[in-house]
């Protein structure tokens, strides 16, 4: 069995290991929603009786049925890898995320930066997809009553907590013995090449990162799927926006909240940064130390391409054959969705 290095350090197995169950779960997971959608059709074209009925013809049961057994068709494909991740790596649930936040960066300047990150690479992206030609693909909502409620959870409060389980419970500890960094970034990256538009995999990269880091200053995933639901709930609503009033206008306000929001979190950080007195030379202070007591990078947050030993992290995630094939599957995957 070949050892990948980075420098002269080799990757341990259980890190090649945790690497190839998580490119395994990241590209079953498209199989697993193709599956559950097309038995979720199948349940709604009986129920409803008529031939032809399904997620996308919801005729004869109506469009908030059929947005909650999509929603519940989306949960399922995403608790199956998990699931099958955690218990071929013999994951707790302690180690998933799951448990009580410790403490962390402030959100009163964390949120709008992650906000703000967000909208920005959505509107980027979004301009950067119409400039190229390629055709924007986004869920058509409903005008208004259950059914845009029925919307609103499927597409905003039910992924924020099962992506988060996925993505970065899972997926992200089965990438952290090649550091925390590397996993944030490896994790970021299988979010990004699992959404389907230019718009949607630029924020999802940019959001990704900054949730992986976040989950890896807390400790959990719940801080994280709260920011996770915020943004979804903009993107929805910016949605909604450009199906019923203006495209053009709905991509200027996601511009401008954006900058809003990046400009909040820059007066808020200023804000709660050590203050020097005037005339007095300011005293050396240590460098951060992480929770586990390394040193860490500003304000404690993990070298990105390094490992806990130093000597392997996201150059060695990328030397594992699983890895580089799943990113090359899922992004072939993403590019024939965007064109045909």
């Amino acid at each position: 069995m070949p050892r990948y290095k980075q420098g002269s350090t080799p990757v341990p197995a259980a890190a090649r290991r945790g690497a190839t169950v998580a490119a395994l779960a990241a590209l079953s997971y498209p199989a697993c929603l193709a599956g559950c959608e097309a038995l979720a059709s199948l349940l709604l074209s009986a129920v409803s009786g008529l031939p032809g009925a399904g997620l996308s013809n919801p005729a004869g049961v109506g469009q908030a049925p059929a947005a909650l057994l999509w929603a519940g068709a989306s949960v399922l494909a995403l608790l199956l890898p998990s699931a099958w991740a955690a218990r071929a790596l013999r994951l707790p649930p302690a180690r998933l995320g799951l448990g009580r936040p410790r403490p962390g960066p402030a959100l009163r300047w964390f949120a709008p930066l992650f906000l703000g990150a967000a909208a920005l690479a959505g509107a980027v992206g979004g301009m950067l997809g119409r400039a190229l030609g390629i055709p924007a693909r986004q869920a058509l909502l409903p005008a208004g009553g259950w059914a845009l409620a029925a919307g609103f959870l499927a597409l905003c409060l039910l992924p924020a907590v099962t992506e988060e389980l996925f993505f970065r419970g899972v997926l992200q500890t089965a990438l952290r013995p090649f550091g925390p960094g590397a996993a944030a970034l490896g994790s970021a990256l299988l979010f990004a090449l699992c959404h389907g538009s230019p718009s949607q995999a630029l924020s999802a990269l940019v959001s990704g990162l900054l949730l992986g880091l976040f989950a890896e200053w807390r400790g959990s995933i719940w801080p994280g799927a709260a920011l996770h639901l915020a943004n979804n709930t903009l993107a929805f609503w910016f949605g909604w926006l450009a199906q019923y009033a203006d495209g053009e206008l709905s991509a200027a306000l996601s511009l401008a909240a954006g900058l809003a929001f990046l400009a909040w979190a820059g007066m808020a950080a200023w804000q709660e940064a050590p203050k020097r007195p005037a005339g007095r030379m300011a005293a050396p202070q240590k460098p951060p130390r992480r929770q586990d007591g390394r040193p860490g990078g500003r304000a404690g947050l993990p070298p990105l391409g390094r490992g806990p030993g130093g000597g392997f992290g996201v150059r060695a995630l990328f030397g594992c054959p699983a890895w580089r094939l799943a990113l090359a599957a899922l992004g072939a995957r993403m590019l024939w969705r965007w064109f045909f």
